[in-house]
């Protein structure tokens, strides 16, 4: 133990308020009476985020002690995935929104700071002891006596402050270095956004062609007993990040999932069809020649008369989404149909080579898009590291 330092239970410390409970029919489109949820926790960030916001009738009686106030820590109790239970929020300032029943606010006495109970609930000490509650069990809610346990540090108040004082500070060169790999991100995706718009502009002696008379049809597989094994493509195998295949599953006549039934060729173009993954889009590549893909694609064949190239980046600019959005069919899983993919109007240079050329100025592009997004990737994962790491130093029991 740390000198100076004791150790206390956190119900010793702490009373932890239960969240409200109401019917849908007491959900509004909008109101004054606004409850927060798991969803407005940011796992990674630990920020409110003001997504999904729920919405009660105005003559809905909320009790005063699940309004969140300064000081409170909003924490997640209950949740369809174990990753979120355990993740808080500081709420800083005094507000007017209810918490919903599967979260909890945790008001400290003042034995403990505010940001200091904030940052001891963030680190790596307080994840293990949610993550030892699970280990074994199938459990997706945390009780109340389950937090109360969890023992917290509790230094002087000047002690408290230094630790708050000194982790404020590293935290904020972390996100700065964030936020400047974000900003690089951001340039390199408005330039391509940008060569995008002035090299696929139609110029003097370009064609107007519809999609459908630029693609060849596509087969679907027949399986068998005798149809041997395939790698198959689901809507999960391509990222909006990527545009690009990242994985598969192999199949065979048994497991094969009934939306397998596709047969992709090398250059083909996979377009996810279904509202949530729109903007996942692909092209196939030597390692899934005459392999399967989900129905959930619309799979375009280029034909003779146009690059394959030209076709994919002819996919990514906004005209060809403001097209198809409006046009989603479906209740529950809106889609757009191949018919209406292949009813859409571009303009191409009759050259081949002028295609090609096109293409590979936007390849280059592309490429530095997608170096910059790993580059972000890691950049993240390196500073959430980073926070981790100077939380446990800062809360390790020895030291």
């Amino acid at each position: 133990m740390k000198e100076g330092w004791k150790y206390m239970k956190l119900g010793e410390i702490a009373t932890i308020r239960r969240g409200l409970t109401y019917k849908k029919e007491d959900e509004v489109e909008k109101s004054n009476k606004i409850v927060l949820r798991s969803n407005n926790v940011d796992l990674e960030t630990h920020q409110l985020i003001f997504d999904e916001i729920k919405y009660l009738k105005d003559d809905f009686d909320i009790p005063e002690e699940k309004i969140l106030k300064k000081g409170d820590l909003l924490m997640c109790m209950s949740n369809g995935s174990k990753i979120h239970l355990g993740k808080v929020a500081l709420i800083e300032q005094n507000t007017h929104f209810a918490f919903g029943g599967f979260m909890s606010a945790i008001e400290h006495n003042k034995s403990v700071l505010d940001k200091f109970f904030y940052y001891a609930l963030i680190s790596p000490n307080f994840k293990q002891h949610i993550k030892e509650l699970q280990d074994g069990a199938n459990i997706n809610n945390l009780k109340i006596r389950d937090i109360e346990s969890f023992s917290i540090p509790v230094p002087s108040l000047s002690d408290q402050q230094r630790i708050v004082s000194y982790l404020d500070a590293e935290f904020a060169k972390i996100e700065a270095l964030k936020a400047n790999a974000e900003k690089q991100l951001q340039a390199a995706k408005d330039l391509f956004q940008a060569a995008l718009k002035e090299l696929l502009t139609p110029k003097e002696g370009w064609v107007e062609k519809k999609l459908g008379e630029l693609c060849d049809k596509t087969k679907n597989i027949k399986w068998t007993e005798n149809s041997g094994t395939h790698q198959y493509i689901d809507l999960s195998s391509v990222s909006r990040d990527s545009l690009a295949i990242t994985d598969s599953i192999i199949i065979n006549y048994k497991n094969a999932p009934s939306r397998a039934k596709q047969i992709i060729k090398t250059h083909d173009i996979l377009f996810a069809t279904t509202r949530p993954t729109l903007r996942r889009l692909c092209i196939v590549n030597n390692n899934y020649d005459n392999e399967i893909c989900s129905t959930g694609f619309c799979v375009l064949r280029p034909n003779s008369t146009i690059f394959y190239g030209y076709l994919f980046f002819s996919l990514l600019t906004d005209d060809f989404y403001k097209y198809i959005e409006p046009l989603q069919t479906g209740a529950n899983y809106p889609a757009v149909t191949d018919g209406i993919v292949k009813q859409y109007v571009l303009f191409i240079p009759p050259s081949l080579s002028e295609q090609q050329r096109i293409a590979d100025r936007l390849d280059a592009l592309s490429a530095n898009v997608k170096a910059l997004q790993t580059n972000y990737t890691e950049t993240i994962t390196l500073c959430n590291d980073l926070k981790q790491a100077l939380l446990k130093k800062v809360f390790e029991e020895d030291g």
